[in-house]
């Protein structure tokens, strides 16, 4: 089963998470760029400092390479840079912001050996700090046959929003998402599924040669998490991370939040981390169960056997 994630940094500390493939002789994740300048190449089987990056973000981040390890492109969600760290050609703008928890994901589009996806999600409080409505979850295409080889953002496909939320619903429609998504190879080993999720239900998206379809499978699920804005702008609910296990039968959920509160004092603490089975063929998520209740959590990852489920949490 492979996993098409990228690494991200926590905004509480240097803490990356990473999905590797299954197909070990692929290091298509052998190159990571995050934070502040940072970097780390694991081609030789142990990491080593990278320190030509260009990225800053606070959090979310994601990086490509392709089958052999050698990087191709990586991005904060709005700005792409290609392998010698410059500009892609056309990469500013995308719609992602580098304060949303899980900001990009890269994909590569089945069939094409030169076309990747990138799916990004804004910052579901940009609206209030920014004055502009915030832009949901949105992909761009990027052709690596483009700029001699470089790359470059496909300029028809560039910033296709996705729906994820009720058009007929005034909040939903403000907000549109959380700060979630991720990847995961469907039951017939080549399309994949790009899944988000908002308030109580789950989207995805199959991707296949044909490209993103862009109407989802829907998955409504017991707990509901809605917008909760805290007195300096942020929508608490939407933060913290979503990965699927190895084995790509469990996705597990981190809601650091579902009501308003005070974190950092410890009182009103309400997030959750959330377990559910999902099915590969169909794309359906169900049977969902409460890991841990009643706390502050943010970073998700499972064990490679898919055994065991790590979060971290805020302590006081």
């Amino acid at each position: 089963m492979k996993l098409y994630s990228n690494n991200y940094l926590i905004a509480c500390g240097l803490f990356v998470f990473l999905f590797y493939s299954s197909a070990f002789s692929q290091k298509e994740s052998a190159n990571w760029y995050f934070g502040d300048l940072a970097g780390l190449d694991f081609n030789s089987g142990a990491p080593v400092a990278l320190t030509d990056g260009q990225l800053i973000t606070k959090e979310g981040c994601a990086t490509i390479s392709d089958p052999q390890g050698n990087l191709l492109f990586y991005t904060d969600g709005s700005i792409v840079w290609d392998r010698q760290h410059n500009v892609m050609k056309n990469g500013m703008g995308l719609l992602g912001h580098s304060s949303s928890t899980m900001s990009a994901l890269i994909i590569p589009k089945p069939g094409n050996l030169n076309a990747y996806y990138i799916f990004t999600i804004d910052k579901p409080s940009y609206f209030l700090t920014n004055g502009e409505p915030i832009d949901g979850v949105n992909y761009s295409e990027v052709d690596m046959s483009l700029n001699n080889g470089y790359g470059g953002v496909v300029e028809a496909n560039k910033n296709v929003h996705l729906i994820t939320y009720d058009i007929n619903d005034p909040v939903q429609s403000e907000y549109k998402s959380s700060e979630k998504i991720t990847a995961v190879t469907h039951s017939d080993g080549s399309t994949i599924w790009v899944i988000t999720q908002f308030i109580n239900k789950f989207y995805a998206f199959r991707v296949d040669d044909n490209g993103v379809n862009e109407t989802p499978v829907i998955s409504t699920v017991p707990q509901s998490v809605f917008p909760r804005i805290n007195d300096i702008g942020a929508n608490i609910s939407a933060i913290g991370y979503m990965k699927f296990s190895p084995d790509g039968k469990k996705l597990a959920i981190a809601h650091s939040a579902i009501s308003l509160g005070s974190p950092t004092t410890g009182t009103k603490r309400s997030g959750k981390v959330l377990l559910y089975d999902f099915n590969n063929t169909t794309g359906l998520i169900s049977n969902q169960q409460t890991i841990i209740s009643d706390t502050y959590p943010y970073g998700i990852e499972f064990s490679p056997n898919s055994k065991l489920l790590y979060t971290t949490i805020l302590s006081t």
